[in-house]
């Protein structure tokens, strides 16, 4: 069974021993250099950009898979003669600690969270480290190993044809249909309202078939707002999907659009995101009918 281990070492001192693909631990003894056993993961976390440096950097820098069967001595300068291991490096990201403090079950103690590094090499668990290993790769290498074992073939993505992605949506259809109630088909209802031939308000809604009516648009022309259009044209919707079985509405807004709006009509807000885009927050509201 592999094992998961944490080595610490400066930030330079990292990335001349990836170049190398080697690694030692506690300035090269052999206690750590043995215990490892070839298919083990090792990841190295820096508290510092430099060896007796004092600028922080505080970020897990490297990881990769023992693969040698034992540790070997290199002879340096000055009669230094370290143990080291070969490692398989992956191609990872530096990933900052901080935000994984609260989550990673090896730190036990939070408010000192960097005196569980003091040793210079520990052993961690394995949901430690998924959580590690999928920050710095973006998968999980265990499953992305066990799918190299099982010789999982290297599917074709291709962009979907207009029948093709129907054809998605109706699996996704026939699946819910096995699950809940469906009340009807996917109905669109979209309004426009018109002055002098020219429109200048409209809505696009779908009443989804297990009874829930979406707001997909809703627009009022500038010289338009404030008389009552976006309420007339959000009525019609919600009163013609009531009365078809729909029991919830739903919809999203930007803080720059009409959020406000819909609270005066009765929605209220169940989810946030913010940074979407940079700057901005997306309101996530609903309304039972």
């Amino acid at each position: 069974m592999n094992k998961y281990w944490i080595g610490v070492a400066s930030k330079d001192h990292v990335e001349n021993g990836v170049k190398l693909g080697i690694c030692q631990f506690c300035h090269g003894k052999s206690s750590p250099a043995k215990r490892l056993r070839k298919g083990d993961f090792v990841i190295y976390y820096s508290s510092k950009h430099t060896m007796g440096g004092s600028d922080f950097y505080q970020k897990f820098t490297a990881i990769g898979v023992v693969k040698d069967d034992a540790p070997y001595q290199v002879e340096m300068e000055n009669g230094f003669k370290p143990f080291r291991r070969n490692i398989d490096y992956l191609d990872a990201t530096h990933l900052d600690i901080k935000p994984l403090i609260p989550i990673l079950p090896f730190i036990k103690n939070k408010s000192s969270w960097e005196y569980v590094f003091r040793y210079g090499f520990l052993e961690i668990d394995q949901e430690s480290f998924d959580i590690i290993a999928s920050g710095m790769l973006g998968f999980n290498p265990l499953n992305h190993a066990e799918k190299k074992m099982n010789k999982s073939p290297i599917w074709d993505i291709s962009t979907a044809t207009k029948e093709e992605a129907e054809f998605v949506d109706k699996k996704l259809i026939e699946s819910i249909r096995n699950q809940i109630h469906l009340t009807q088909e996917t109905i669109l209802k979209n309004y426009i309202i018109k002055d002098e031939g020219n429109i200048i308000a409209g809505i696009n809604t779908l009443i989804m078939p297990w009874g829930i009516l979406y707001i997909d648009v809703l627009f009022v022309d500038e010289d338009y707002r404030y008389k009552g259009l976006g309420t007339a044209l959000l009525k019609r919707v919600e009163d013609e999907a009531k009365a078809m079985g729909a029991a919830l509405s739903n919809l999203t807004s930007f803080d720059f659009q009409a959020r406000d709006f819909y609270i005066k009509q009765g929605y209220e807000i169940f989810g946030v995101l913010e940074g979407a885009p940079e700057g901005h927050t997306l309101y996530f509201l609903k309304k039972r009918l």
